[in-house]
């Protein structure tokens, strides 16, 4: 995933002193690329689980969006 602005905060303290934090954010819902990413494989066969029935995806505009919770279940219960 690309980086935000928010991801490497510099706080400049009282005197002139720096102090990083880095921020980590979870997601809430992936897109078809960063799911395949974060399954490990391809976007091909991404867009055939898209396609199968029960898969948890929704269409917003062009992208396909698949929320990070159900995506995990899904995922565990392919294995089962």
């Amino acid at each position: 995933m690309k980086s935000s602005y928010f991801d490497d905060l510099h706080f400049v303290l009282i005197g002139g002193q720096t102090m990083n934090h880095t921020a980590t954010v979870t997601p809430v819902a992936y897109t078809a690329e960063q799911a395949a990413k974060a399954a490990n494989i391809s976007l091909p066969p991404m867009y055939q689980w898209i396609r199968t029935e029960g898969f948890p995806a929704f269409r917003a505009g062009k992208k396909w969006i698949i929320p990070v919770e159900s995506f995990t279940e899904w995922l565990a219960k392919q294995v089962q």
